[in-house]
């Protein structure tokens, strides 16, 4: 009798590995066939995807040239009158001249590279008539800016400007005190304040959210941040009259903003940019 119990419970334990191993076995079945049909619905895509993105590559490095280039020349990097060529942009862009011949295309349209030779650019400088109308162009979008931002503004958004403002104001009253006191002044706290309202200024176009708006501002920049940043400190230097009347228009244009007066918010922003762009205009 022991031993029939014996050979019954050999035959289970026998019967369970079986089991075991045949449910393992299913299971690495059921994945290899899982894995099997994607890569079939892999195979079956591919023929679809690779024209789309084979037809978009040489677009998308003209394009991205065009940006980078239009970006360096409104930020100062290529300044006004700098020689350009073919070659070296697409050295310092890490691509072939191709995409750049064509971003220099555009950008010779858009006039602001200007052919000297037959293998020479320059970047093209402003006539004193042609700056005053690009600066006229940049306040009045700067201005349409604000109305947008005093439409579509959240208490989050507000929130954001507030603290932004407050930052920047904090290093503004420094400077004011050591212009009273005449110390000399801290040049790091004169470009925080500077990068604080770029930022702000920066928050009030990601608020008015309109691409359209934003790349317009973008090609009407009459300076570059560093001749901003420089007629910012050399103002600063000289007159504590200035910060006043800078620092009192953002908080001025922040509470109409907050308020959703678009009417007002739009005032203050082509007051503030007058007075900015003439200021700059006496430096630069």
């Amino acid at each position: 009798m022991k031993r029939l119990r014996q050979v019954v419970e050999a035959a289970r334990s026998s019967s369970c590995m079986w089991v075991a191993e045949a449910e393992a076995r299913a299971a690495r079945e059921a994945d290899d066939d899982a894995l099997a049909c994607r890569e079939t619905r892999r195979s079956r895509l591919a023929p679809m995807v690779r024209p789309a993105l084979s037809s978009l590559t040489s677009t998308t490095l003209s394009d991205q040239a065009y940006a980078s280039i239009r970006a360096a020349i409104s930020n100062g990097e290529l300044p006004r009158g700098a020689k350009v060529t073919e070659r070296g942009l697409a050295e310092m862009l890490g691509v072939s001249p191709t995409p750049v011949r064509e971003a220099i295309a555009r950008l010779v349209q858009d006039r602001q590279i200007e052919r000297v030779g037959l293998r020479t650019m320059r970047v093209a400088e402003f006539t004193d008539e042609s700056l005053e109308e690009i600066d006229e162009i940049e306040v009045t979008l700067q201005a349409l800016t604000a109305r947008f931002a005093a439409r579509k503004a959240t208490s989050t958004d507000i929130e954001r400007l507030t603290a932004l403002l407050a930052s920047a104001e904090a290093d503004a009253e420094l400077l004011l005190t050591q212009l009273g006191s005449q110390e000399q002044l801290d040049e790091r706290a004169a470009r925080r304040a500077f990068d604080g309202i770029r930022r702000f200024h920066d928050e009030i176009e990601v608020i008015a959210g309109n691409p359209v708006l934003a790349r317009l501002l973008e090609q009407s920049r009459a300076f570059s941040p560093a001749e901003r940043a420089e007629a910012t400190r050399t103002l600063t230097r000289v007159s504590a009259v200035g910060i006043r009347e800078r620092y009192g228009d953002h908080q001025a244009l922040l509470d109409v903003i907050a308020a959703g007066d678009e009417d007002a918010a739009a005032e203050i922003a082509l007051r503030h940019g007058e007075r900015s762009h003439r200021d700059i205009r006496r430096v630069v």
